[in-house]
């Protein structure tokens, strides 16, 4: 018989506790609206400090991923950037060469060129001391 009663005071629409709060709910006393509260409280403050604990580290490890894949990214892309340079020196290398021993630089060295212009010593590109090859068919 109690028990019934706790439940329609509990819920109750038309009950006066539950216009004024919650904590009428519990009883009128104040040493219950105190535990009640330091209950609540008690409970509160851990589940809030882990969530936020929680929150930085998940945001730590994104920025730390978010900065290693960009160094990988920095150096993948510095790599390349190497091999294609050394790649454009061998080849100029080899024209050069081919130059040395007067013979015209062959067509496969210069593939990756759009055009290539030797300058003899002593002289600027004019049409007398230059030669020009166009390298993209």
């Amino acid at each position: 018989m109690a028990h019934s009663w706790v439940a329609r005071k509990i819920f109750s629409v038309s009950g006066t506790a539950n216009r004024r709060s919650i904590l009428g709910i519990i009883g009128g006393s104040s040493l219950a609206r105190y535990t009640f509260l330091l209950f609540t409280f008690a409970a509160l403050v851990p589940v809030l400090y882990i969530a936020y604990l929680s929150y930085e580290r998940v945001s730590q490890q994104l920025r730390d991923q978010s900065l290693e894949q960009s160094r990988q990214l920095s150096k993948s892309l510095g790599m390349e950037l190497f091999r294609r340079v050394d790649n454009a020196a061998t080849r100029l290398a080899r024209v050069a060469t081919d130059l040395q021993r007067g013979n015209d630089p062959a067509t496969d060295y210069l593939e990756d060129f759009g055009r290539l212009t030797i300058v003899v010593p002593g002289g600027l590109p004019s049409q007398s001391k230059a030669k020009h090859w166009h390298c993209r068919h």
